[in-house]
């Protein structure tokens, strides 16, 4: 006796249309013609593209804002990843500290802060994790800093920067 799921199970298995439609199928042959095509233009743009730059470095053989520019892309990538890593650690000296639990009760109890408003302060203002803070600000201007370099003239790429376009820089 055969149960419904067995039927289930053999009808899925068995061959439909698109099953025999998928291995009649081939990859077609790219034309002759793409891979000359292809080529042709790349060196084209090569040929288009100033090499170097307006100042050429002594060693590395690239230009000195190539350089620059990529310096800067590092330093965004590890002050990027250092504001990642201060959020997590100062949402933990939050959680850690009580912190998150005296603005859970505030929320949660209004009159608390329409009675004793100085009691809240001060609770709040001591257990405030100021050096997490301080770091996690420290480490998001640098990250802007660069940020804003990346967007001026000259540094963003090509003549015409991408700061240009945003309207930042000069």
């Amino acid at each position: 006796m055969r149960t419904d799921m067995q039927t289930k199970t053999d009808d899925f298995d068995a061959p439909d249309d698109l099953d025999r439609l998928m291995t009649r199928l081939e990859s077609p042959a790219p034309p002759r013609s793409l891979a000359p095509a292809i080529l042709a233009a790349t060196t084209r743009h090569d040929a288009a593209r100033p090499r170097g730059g307006p100042v050429r470095g002594a060693a590395g053989g690239g230009s000195v804002l190539s350089r620059a520019r990529a310096a800067l892309w590092g330093a965004y990538a590890a002050l990027l990843l250092l504001v990642a890593g201060g959020a997590v650690l100062l949402g933990g000296a939050l959680h850690g500290g009580g912190t998150l639990d005296y603005l859970a009760f505030a929320l949660s109890d209004g009159d608390l802060l329409r009675q004793s408003p100085e009691l809240f302060r001060d609770a709040l203002l001591e257990t405030m994790p100021w050096g997490h803070l301080a770091a996690l600000g420290v480490t998001l201007a640098a990250w802007a800093a660069v940020a804003i370099a990346l967007l001026r003239r000259g540094i963003g790429g090509g003549a015409r920067g991408a700061g240009d376009a945003a309207g930042v820089g000069g």
